[in-house]
């Protein structure tokens, strides 16, 4: 991992980190480099691990903020203020992907283009609710591989230029709802052709 982010400070790659389980989740926070990560997809529990490396004193909210109609968390303090705790500690995060099942996924995003220049503001944090993919209980062959194909959909539409966060996370839910339907961690049915 250390010379990931050796790479990453001296070529400007951006680096996302998807932390697998609770055992490895606060693995990379233990080397300074850590600071480098642009791109954080823990599952709640992963989360609850980094807070605790970090000794955030606000709880981790453990079910999804109250919500605007479009997904939005309202102007308030309460399930805003761990979020803004953790962006204070990894100043070069620019979007955080909490993943939370059938609850669907929470996206904290670092509002400007490069975030590794400067001190950024707490200030400009945007926070969006999506929708789990729609995979009813008796059509799920298999959990394992879900959140890390929903990762790959969001890094593809990253990747390739769209500037839409939510149509990435759209990519991802349909990733994830491909393996969830797969005895294979990672289906077939999603390849490039599929993902545009």
């Amino acid at each position: 991992m250390p010379e990931v982010f050796v790479e990453q400070m001296t070529a400007t790659v951006e680096v996302w980190y998807e932390p697998t389980d609770i055992h490895k989740a606060a693995k990379p926070f233990q080397k300074e480099g850590y600071k480098f990560i642009s791109y954080l997809s823990p599952n709640l529990k992963e989360l609850q691990v980094i807070r605790s490396h970090f000794n955030i004193p606000e709880r981790l909210p453990s079910a999804l903020p109250s919500l605007h109609s479009d997904g939005t968390i309202p102007h308030r303090g309460g399930d805003r203020d761990f979020y803004h705790h953790l962006f204070s500690f990894l100043p070069g995060l620019r979007l955080l992907l909490v993943k939370m099942g059938k609850s669907g996924s929470f996206v904290v995003q670092r509002a400007g283009s490069d975030c590794r220049n400067g001190s950024p503001s707490h200030q400009n944090l945007t926070f969006k609710a999506h929708l789990a993919p729609n995979v009813p209980d008796e059509a799920v062959v298999n959990v394992s591989g879900s959140g890390d194909c929903m990762a790959a959909g969001v890094i593809h539409g990253l990747i390739n230029g769209w500037q839409d966060i939510d149509r990435s996370i759209s990519l991802g839910t349909f990733a994830a709802s491909c393996s969830l339907r797969s005895r294979q961690t990672v289906p077939a049915a999603i390849t490039s052709a599929a993902l545009n």
